[in-house]
């Protein structure tokens, strides 16, 4: 996704089941930039901006500025929407759970970024831009 084009970007992942980490729900959903590894957590990643879930937590991490915010929450369920809104003018982000937005949770936004998902065991998510 090139951020450079101008507008807000925008997409949807939806839940279809859950991660499981230490025999407990977890997800890690957000987007990386042009570096990544495909076999290490997107919270391991520099720079990421994710969205981490667990059963006791629902955090924000910008790895850009080490930010780390709890918004407490419950653990996601199938059918959960979680919808990320990327401003290429602002190159701030925000995010929506379930129609909910935590706005500018996301900053130092980079050129390009790609969603991008940890898969633990389990975990089952579907795509979907937005037009």
């Amino acid at each position: 996704m090139v951020l450079t084009e101008g507008g807000v970007h925008e997409w949807d992942i939806l839940i279809e089941s859950n991660g499981i980490l230490e025999n407990s729900p977890c997800n890690v959903l957000g987007a990386v930039g042009d570096i990544f590894s495909p076999t290490t957590s997107l919270c391991e990643i520099d720079p990421s901006w994710v969205l981490f879930c667990t059963p006791w937590n629902l955090q924000v991490r910008n790895s850009t500025n080490g930010v780390v915010n709890n918004t407490g929450g419950e653990p996601f369920r199938k059918g959960d929407v979680v919808t990320f809104h990327l401003d290429s003018a602002t190159r701030r982000g925000d995010i929506s759970v379930n129609g909910t937005r935590y706005s500018g949770v996301f900053t130092e936004l980079p050129d390009q970024v790609y969603p991008a998902v940890t898969l633990h065991p389990g975990a089952r998510y579907r795509l979907r831009t937005r037009a």
